[in-house]
């Protein structure tokens, strides 16, 4: 069996990795390395999916800070840390991880387009189409996916703009969340004398909040990194006759904090196990991960109906310990185990219900 994986990110790698040891595996990724623009925010989740080779991690932290507009804040200090990644490290691990197992890697490698059961390669060196007929095509090329624009999938999706930068600063290795600003801004430890800088927002106001926002941090000439974000659709089928998408290709991002990665390695794991046992795609990755993604896209719907005035009223109902303790001990890629604890401890949290309605 034959199965072909567009983009050599962290998804298409894992995926390569779990189909290698039993399938014929092929990842064409149109670059020559495997940076991507990315935060490497992870939480400890990560080490439930797969070993982390220390030398990709560039730092931990524990301390977490959620501000409101009239300055209160809410202060957390998670039981299991969060790691950041050096993103481009991390998704060539991934990579070896997947060549090991048997996979075969074309960089500098171009999807073109789909002709019936052909897919049309371009080797960006030679300058050469190629054509192929695999089995299967995995799409995980990446929010502007062509590989979903050829098969005809998702064809309405929504963008968000992220944009962030990553400035020499002393800092106290905790990570600085601003959920008031548009859809949500941050500063996080990059290593011991950096920091990185963040927003997401609508694509034509996020240069200037961007702007705004960094200015706080008194930064000098810095270069900005920007990619376009996917706002999760839960609606559309992820799988067409035998092309499949996983990760930023299939939408599958938190619509709360925009992030991405363990959701697209939890759809790699659930496109290769449908593979393999020959089930539905679709119930694989939703089960795995589609509760979770409806959820974060419910909460960002209320979030973004809040005032100035709910912000500060909801970081105030925080300051209650048994709350801190829930946000503290449970996974935020994972809302489906907390929430319900949250609501029952804070009964007055029922009232923000009404906005994700």
């Amino acid at each position: 069996m034959t199965i072909a994986i567009i983009g050599g990110n962290s998804a298409g790698s894992f995926a390569a990795y779990k189909l290698a040891k039993s399938q014929d595996v092929c990842v064409y990724e149109k670059d020559d390395h495997f940076k991507k623009v990315c935060s490497g925010i992870l939480t400890s989740s990560l080490f439930d999916i797969l070993p982390v080779k220390k030398e990709v991690i560039i730092n931990s932290f524990s301390d977490v800070v959620i501000h409101a507009p009239d300055k209160k804040k809410i202060e957390l200090h998670f039981k299991k840390k969060d790691i950041v990644v050096d993103k481009e490290a991390f998704n060539r691990s991934l990579s070896e991880m997947a060549i090991d197992a048997g996979a075969h890697f074309f960089m500098n490698h171009d999807f073109k387009h789909l002709q019936g059961k052909k897919m049309i390669i371009q080797d960006n060196k030679l300058k050469k189409q190629k054509e192929f007929s695999p089995e299967y095509i995995i799409g995980a090329d990446g929010a502007q996916s062509l590989v979903a624009k050829s098969a005809g999938m998702l064809p309405d999706r929504k963008f968000k703009l992220a944009i962030k930068a990553v400035i020499k600063k002393k800092h106290n290795n905790a990570v600085q969340f601003y959920p008031f600003i548009e859809e949500i801004a941050w500063s996080s430890p990059h290593d011991s004398e950096h920091i990185e800088v963040g927003v997401v927002a609508p694509v034509d106001k996020a240069n200037l909040i961007f702007e705004t926002f960094v200015k706080r941090f008194g930064y000098g000439k810095l270069k900005k990194e920007a990619a376009l974000v996917p706002f999760y659709d839960s609606a559309p089928k992820r799988q067409q006759e035998n092309v499949f998408l996983i990760g930023d290709a299939a939408g599958q991002v938190k619509a709360t904090t925009y992030g991405g990665i363990m959701q697209g390695l939890k759809a790699a794991n659930a496109c290769a196990k449908a593979i393999t046992e020959n089930s539905s795609y679709e119930k694989e990755w939703r089960k795995a991960i589609g509760f979770d993604l409806y959820l974060h896209l419910r909460m960002r719907k209320a979030l973004n109906k809040f005032t100035y005035s709910d912000w500060n009223r909801l970081i105030g109902y925080f300051q209650n310990e048994k709350l801190i303790h829930v946000l503290e001990s449970f996974s935020r890629d994972y809302p489906s185990t907390f929430i319900a604890s949250l609501l029952i401890k804070e009964p007055r949290l029922f009232t923000f219900c009404t906005k994700a309605l």
